[in-house]
């Protein structure tokens, strides 16, 4: 792939699919032991470190909701966060149970009808999203209340997104996926180096203190 000569046309989100934010989810808590409701994992921000939602690691609570509702995630959701410091985006790749996103995560879902030529690939539009390329797009969508980002539905959905081929696409999720191995090995290399040097000062310490 030659990244100096892809040629494709941009949209902005909303043209290409369903935008919504996750609830309030703390109005339909109930008891563990009460026989209303259901059980349901909740994304939250800091579970979106990754590309691919890790659901094993979520945790749950009992909602009065039901299992069919319309905000439980489906497979190939792209979750988008709408506040805080840090961008993130991951993709929802499907689980045994139902799955909700917290009131600080957008969803992406696109539109059945989407012709595949208008088609993004879930990885494909996370990994745009994460890059720190876009983020000066998105910087700009941002607003800025009490020192906390926040980023609406309406503002969200103007987003343009290039939409290459699905063969260019698929390179793309090769590379971003490339990458986050790279540095999260790189990231354990470090941590590992971190507690050697801090276990060769500790030594040290326990000398003078």
């Amino acid at each position: 792939m030659s990244i100096h000569s892809i040629s494709c046309r941009a949209l902005p989100l909303a043209s290409l699919g369903t935008l919504f934010q996750g609830s309030l989810l703390k109005r339909f808590l109930v008891d563990d032991d009460s026989p209303d409701g259901d059980f349901f994992r909740v994304v939250q921000l800091s579970d979106m470190e990754s590309l691919l939602l890790p659901v094993a690691q979520l945790e749950g609570s009992r909602l009065r909701l039901s299992p069919m509702d319309e905000q439980v995630l489906l497979p190939g959701d792209v979750l988008i966060s709408v506040r805080g410091m840090v961008q993130k985006a991951a993709v929802f790749m499907g689980a045994d149970f139902p799955v909700l996103v917290s009131n600080n995560v957008a969803v992406f879902r696109h539109f059945p009808h989407v012709a595949a030529a208008l088609r993004l690939q879930p990885v494909f539009l996370a990994g745009l999203l994460r890059s720190d390329s876009y983020e000066p797009i998105l910087e700009r969508l941002y607003r800025k209340s009490t020192g906390t980002r926040s980023l609406s539905l309406k503002q969200l959905g103007k987003v343009a997104v290039p939409i290459p081929s699905q063969a260019v696409q698929s390179e793309f999720v090769t590379l971003f996926q490339s990458f986050e191995r790279f540095a999260l090995a790189s990231q354990r290399a470090v941590d590992a180096q971190r507690e050697i040097v801090e276990s060769g000062v500790m030594v040290l310490l326990q000398e003078v203190l």
